[in-house]
């Protein structure tokens, strides 16, 4: 009872002060580091000219990635799924990966969310507690994803309730000089 009634003071009094109280989840994903949810008033936003303007200052092998997924917003997604997006995106870099999530889940080095880069890839699970969705992290907080044929390539926030929910981990498969990495 008595922790009740501290967690409902607790709750009120983030709300009289603005915040928006974390589930224990999120406050979990917080400690972890893995991107957490703020509401959509909270959702940073960016525009594509500035992630283009970014991706000048990377490594032809990043640059060239980031470069080919940002091309690709909002065309109709001929790359039938998400995986098959990635692929095609390192392919027309001359990188080769697999074709599935979980292949290319194996590939290269674990990267922790504070430290992500342009061109490294993100993995979520939203149907399943292994990575089912992967997608290419554009910088500035965002990612560029193939969600669905219909929806086509799309740029969202890693901080929407959607992938925040879902974080599964991210995946380095460039080195610094963007070389692959297997």
């Amino acid at each position: 009872m008595r922790a009740a009634r501290t967690r409902w003071l607790l709750l009120l009094a983030g709300a009289l002060a603005g915040c928006t109280p974390l589930s224990a989840r999120q406050a979990q994903r917080r400690e972890s580091g893995a991107p957490v949810a703020r509401g959509p008033d909270a959702q940073p936003t960016v525009r594509v000219e500035d992630l283009v303007d970014d991706a000048h200052s990377l490594p032809d092998s990043q640059r060239a990635i980031v470069e080919s997924a940002l091309a690709a917003l909002h065309a109709s997604s001929r790359f039938v799924d998400c995986s098959g997006f990635v692929q095609q995106v390192f392919r027309s870099a001359g990188l080769a990966l697999p074709r599935t999530v979980h292949e290319q889940w194996r590939r290269g080095e674990p990267v922790e969310a504070q430290a992500l880069r342009p061109g490294d890839l993100v993995f979520f699970a939203f149907n399943r507690r292994s990575a089912d969705h992967v997608g290419i992290y554009a910088g500035r907080g965002h990612v560029v994803h193939v969600s669905s044929a219909a929806s086509g390539v799309q740029l969202a926030p890693l901080e929407s309730a959607a992938f925040a929910g879902a974080w599964v981990g991210a995946r380095r498969v460039l080195q610094r000089a963007g070389s692959p990495r297997t």
